[in-house]
């Protein structure tokens, strides 16, 4: 996959009242989804990029984010100062799913309803890593057995 290839960068962050010493790979983020009502989350995806915004290597990092309903312009409203966010008030077509796919890294698609998610596993099957949260059928495997199994 070509994201392997792009630079890791160490970074250390507080969660949980813990220091963590991670690798980021500053691959580009793609969040493409409907914003007509909350249980989509995308306030959620805002929250977390204005939290990245706070760290030093937040200008390394791009994003793109994609959608449209009666919710859009509200929340997009505080990523607009932000020069490495391109933001696109509108809808995808089917055939611009694909080409997006293999131009980002990281889907952002937190969810407070969607067990389905099949936007996500469509970015997952086109080699991109999802970012969100555990909700319904959304679960991070555990248990080494399903880890073998995934």
């Amino acid at each position: 996959m070509w994201f392997i290839f792009k630079i890791l960068k160490p970074c250390f962050l507080r969660f949980g009242g813990k220091f963590w010493c991670c690798f980021l790979w500053f691959l580009p983020f793609i969040s493409a989804k409907i914003f007509s009502s909350k249980k989509y989350a995308n306030d959620l995806s805002i929250k977390a990029i204005l939290e990245l915004s706070k760290k030093d290597f937040f200008k390394d990092l791009s994003f793109k984010i994609i959608g449209d309903g009666e919710l859009f312009d509200e929340l997009v409203k505080p990523l607009k100062e932000f020069k490495n966010i391109s933001i696109e008030k509108r809808f995808l077509r089917q055939n611009e799913i694909s080409k997006l796919h293999k131009e980002y890294g990281i889907f952002l698609n937190p969810t407070r309803w969607d067990s389905q998610g099949v936007s996500r596993d469509e970015a997952m099957s086109s080699g991109l890593v999802p970012i969100t949260n555990k909700l319904a059928a959304i679960f991070i495997a555990k248990n080494e057995i399903y880890r073998k199994v995934a």
